[in-house]
């Protein structure tokens, strides 16, 4: 449940849920501790000074401000070998009065080992100066990262500014209140999101009034005068500088249930003035613990972390209207791909590969290395991954092409190749990488073959060269393409599009005898040969037709896409409008009753490619319906993930009886949907 979930409203007591996992994150529309902070026991609290992950690169008390004084200091932890990476600058808490960059704990590990760069600032103590001396420090932390950090591997585009306790109010001030970054020349949408950890001070007038310890730290820094107390609230200054950031507010459990109203209400009025946040609930941590266990070794809040980044650096085409991602489902994804990869590690065969009919097939175990290089846990370097590539490169023939001699597959056996060794990101498969794209487009049915324009296996791709053309083929030559950076002005994806379009049932665009008269918009698997379908053929009038699908056309419309069709052609427009009329995760659309989970798994996956490159979050069915695509397609796949980790379908065709397989279509399809 998100946070703008109108029973956010309901009492806290009516909105008593519990959670069947009790340590990872809540919605804050969930239930806040039934017992009060002072019935709960302490919890015991890891070491806090930092844990460094092996071959880090580590520079402390970095003078961030020139003749600065010795707290306006930072020390910068930066995974080796990155590049263009995103930044983490984290401002610690201590009720401004107290506290130190060096009190981080596991968090420089674990975010270096997912990639990011992380930064710890110091900054002037209440003791030492007043409001609005933090968050101009801050500010001005800021400042020196977006000019230095690309020489330790960071990208200064893609900064993070983060903030436990005091530092989350010093964050959230220097992200909404544009004066202190101007005094840098700074402007807050020059950060890419802002993490509000464990703190609540968003309103500095209500917590005096409320009394307690809060209001005598925020006299002790902020002074005497409510205007002051105002002016330095972050509640005050929503709206004042957009595009804003994006924000996560991240609320501990075990602790004081205002924190968790106050964040609640930042949410609110950030999306009320058209940004875009999210909130949680850190189940089982009390306020330090949701601080130092941040990515301690069994603990998931650190996912929590690592996903936001991940979205806030992401491209967006317009921050302020598109709906982040469900955080919630995030962390709730990500224990089922790791089931599933490990079910998948523990596969693999001797020689490196995964089976299919009885030895390792190089394109199962491509689907197979590719999402576990792409997965934060594992990566390229995974030993599982690197025996895999060697099964691969074993299949590299004389021709470029790399697939199994004598088996009819190369253009299917390559595609897959090509994805997997596009995903390693290492430079030294970038020979083998242009050898198979070359490869490729010399497997494309043209005139080279004595194929005109005018012959409909033109621009196809099929099996093999004696094989005739299929769209299931040319969309994963072209997928492949695509993935090795291929670009989309190429003579291939042009040539491609007369096969693709010949596939569509559309008479307006389709010079195929089958498709005449046809609107119907969707795909079928082939037109030569007078067309075929796998769905069979369907009664449209008074005579049968050809039966568009669902596999067929999302990856037909995603093929489009690639090659740039616009998005006002007749063939796209034809194509998103049969997608609405047949939206379904259930089966797939539109083959027949008893053969509609046939190639369930291919759909999920090809579903998931085309939605990623469509760009929408939602998809609005033929009923006006909405269906936010991401969590709908990732509800579909943990529901039907085995106890074992692994996914498998019962109609078996098309290989989905092999659980190696469909595991991985649907990883990566889980993969695809958590993008950004």
């Amino acid at each position: 449940m998100t946070t703008h979930d109108p029973l956010r409203f309901i009492a806290w007591g009516v909105l008593a849920l519990t959670l069947a996992v009790t340590t990872g994150p809540r919605s804050l529309a969930q239930t806040p501790p039934a017992t009060s902070p002072a019935a709960q026991p302490p919890m015991p609290q890891p070491d806090k000074s930092p844990v460094v992950a092996p071959g880090s690169r580590v520079e402390r008390d970095i003078s961030y401000v020139a003749r600065g004084g010795d707290q306006q200091k930072l020390d910068v932890y930066a995974p080796r070998d990155v590049r263009a990476a995103a930044v983490v600058i984290f401002v610690h808490g201590g009720e401004w009065t107290k506290g130190d960059k060096s009190e981080v704990s596991y968090k420089p590990k674990y975010l270096n080992e997912n990639g990011i760069v992380f930064v710890s600032v110091n900054y002037r103590l209440s003791g030492t100066a007043k409001h609005p001396a933090q968050v101009d420090d801050v500010a001005a932390a800021v400042r020196w990262v977006r000019d230095s950090i690309a020489e330790y591997g960071g990208d200064p585009q893609k900064l993070v500014l983060m903030g436990h306790s005091a530092g989350c109010h010093l964050v959230t001030l220097a992200a909404l209140d544009p004066r202190s970054l101007a005094k840098v020349n700074l402007k807050p949408s020059d950060l890419k999101g802002v993490v509000s950890w464990s703190g609540g001070a968003f309103d500095l007038v209500d917590k005096v009034k409320s009394g307690g310890m809060y209001a005598d730290y925020i006299r002790l820094n902020f002074g005497e005068d409510e205007r002051k107390w105002r002016e330095a609230s972050p509640m005050t200054h929503v709206g004042e500088s957009k595009p804003m950031p994006r924000f996560l507010f991240a609320s501990a459990e075990r602790g004081n249930p205002a924190s968790m109203v106050a964040s609640e209400k930042m949410v609110s009025l950030v999306r009320d003035s058209g940004g875009i946040a999210e909130a949680v609930v850190l189940s089982g941590k009390d306020h330090s613990g949701a601080n130092h266990e941040v990515g301690m070794p069994g603990d998931k809040t650190g996912d929590i972390l690592v996903r936001f980044v991940r979205e806030a650096v992401g491209p967006h085409k317009d921050r302020n209207s598109v709906e982040p991602l469900d955080l919630q489902l995030a962390v709730r994804v990500h224990p089922g791909i790791q089931k599933g990869l490990a079910f998948l590690v523990a596969g693999q065969q001797a020689d490196g590969g995964w089976e299919a009919f009885g030895k390792s097939n190089p394109a199962i175990t491509a689907l197979v290395i590719k999402a576990l290089a792409q997965d934060a846990d594992y990566g390229p370097n995974h030993p599982a991954v690197r025996r895999g590539l060697e099964s691969i490169l074993r299949h590299v023939q004389p021709d470029g092409g790399i697939y199994v001699d004598g088996e009819g597959m190369p253009n299917y056996h390559t595609s897959v190749a090509l994805m997997a060794l596009a995903s390693m990101k290492d430079p030294a498969l970038d020979g083998k990488i242009k050898d198979s794209q070359q490869f490729l487009k010399k497997l494309q049915w043209d005139d080279g073959e004595g194929h005109e324009a005018a012959s409909s296996w033109y621009g196809g791709a099929g099996y093999g060269k004696h094989k005739r053309p299929d769209l299931s083929n040319t969309q994963m030559m072209l997928e492949a393409l695509r993935q090795s950076g291929l670009s989309s002005d190429d003579p291939v994806y042009q040539k491609a599009m007369v096969f693709v379009s010949r596939c569509q049932m559309l008479g307006e665009t389709n010079d195929q005898p089958f498709a005449q008269e046809s609107r119907d918009g969707g795909f079928v698997y082939t037109p030569a040969n007078g067309g075929e379908s796998m769905a069979g053929t369907e009664v449209a009038g008074d005579r049968p037709r050809l039966r568009s699908y669902g596999s067929m056309t999302y990856a037909a419309f995603k093929s489009m896409l690639y090659a740039k069709v616009d998005r006002n052609d007749a063939r796209v427009k034809a194509a998103i409008d049969w997608i609405r009329r047949y939206y379904t995760l259930d089966h797939n659309p539109n083959m027949p009753a008893a053969q509609s989970k046939e190639g369930l798994f291919y759909y999920y996956y090809v579903f998931a490619r085309a939605m990623q490159a469509w760009g929408e979050e939602s998809i609005t069915d033929a009923g006006g319906l909405p269906h936010p695509w991401r969590s709908e397609l990732c509800e579909k796949l943990l529901s039907l993930q085995r106890d074992d980790g692994s996914w498998v379908n019962e109609a078996d065709r098309w290989y989905e009886g092999n659980p190696h397989l469909v595991t991985a279509y649907a990883i990566l399809a889980l993969q695809t949907a958590l993008e950004r």
